[in-house]
């Protein structure tokens, strides 16, 4: 499980993703059944605040992720890669940021969009790379109706 240690260096990784469930070429890869994996866990191993090294999560993007994975099938695609394809008012909705005491645990869906913020200025270390947790059973989403997408996609 990597950790970020404090660094004004850039450190490549910085963008908008979803977690990918399995490693294929040369990212981490997802399908809209999330093969296998169920919440994703941002352990902080230290306390950390608003100047430290935190995760940006989009709030509500988990909603907008589904219909862009379900054309890959089983296949699935990178998690990198569906930022790119969201509308952009999705990427400009509220934004929220994994903070908290060390010890706290933030459970999300596992397609929210986020990125790790840059530079990471923190005395101590931060967050550690996300895990998920495993599913018991296959994951089944429903569509959205509509009207309830329609008032989702304004920021």
């Amino acid at each position: 499980m990597p950790v970020r240690f404090p660094s004004e260096d850039y450190p490549g990784e910085v963008g908008y993703h979803i977690e990918g469930n399995w490693w294929q070429g040369q990212e981490y890869w997802t399908n809209v059944a999330s093969r296998g994996w169920g919440l994703l866990a941002l352990f902080l191993f230290s306390d950390v605040g608003a100047d430290d090294v935190r995760t940006r999560l989009i709030a509500g993007s988990h909603l907008f992720v589904p219909p862009i994975l379900a054309p890959a099938g089983e296949a699935g695609m990178p998690g990198g890669d569906v930022p790119a394809a969201l509308a952009p008012s999705v990427l400009c909705r509220r934004a929220a940021e994994a903070t908290g005491r060390a010890g706290d645990v933030d459970l999300c869906d596992p397609f929210i969009v986020h990125m790790a913020t840059w530079p990471h200025r923190a005395p101590d270390y931060g967050p550690a790379r996300h895990r998920s947790t495993r599913l018991l059973r296959p994951r089944r989403l429903r569509p959205i109706p509509s009207r309830a997408r329609d008032r989702q996609s304004r920021p």
